[in-house]
């Protein structure tokens, strides 16, 4: 039987395949932009209420979208921000808002978390 990837090779993969690079050129670069996005999206489900170390499974996807489109904006930093975004370092997860909301408390339920 296969051992199964971790999730972080498993991002990887998958961000490379959506992106087209075939090499491990750049694997640093992206595994660098996971871990950012990773921290984003668990920095953001934690603003409001009780907090989780771990971020939810069900969230994969937005880290995935969110380190996409922040590889396809290297080498845009030095243009104008479009006025779209308020927040620069959330600016990316708003899309995502309702859920990762949803997603957060479901997964703070499912712990037994934010009861007194």
């Amino acid at each position: 039987m296969a051992e199964e990837e971790p999730k972080e090779n498993a991002l990887l993969t998958s961000i490379k395949l959506r992106i087209g690079i075939e090499d491990t050129k750049q694997d640093a670069l992206l595994l660098d932009l996971i871990e950012d996005a990773s921290s984003r999206v668990l920095a953001y489900i934690n603003q409001d209420g009780p907090t989780t170390d771990d971020l939810p499974s069900s969230l994969g996807w937005v880290v995935k979208a969110v380190a996409i489109e922040m590889y396809n904006r290297i080498g845009d930093e030095a243009r104008p921000a479009a006025p779209r975004v308020a927040c620069p370092i959330h600016g990316p997860l708003l899309i995502f808002h309702s859920t990762l909301m949803h997603s957060t408390s479901t997964a703070v339920q499912a712990s037994g978390g934010g009861q007194e």
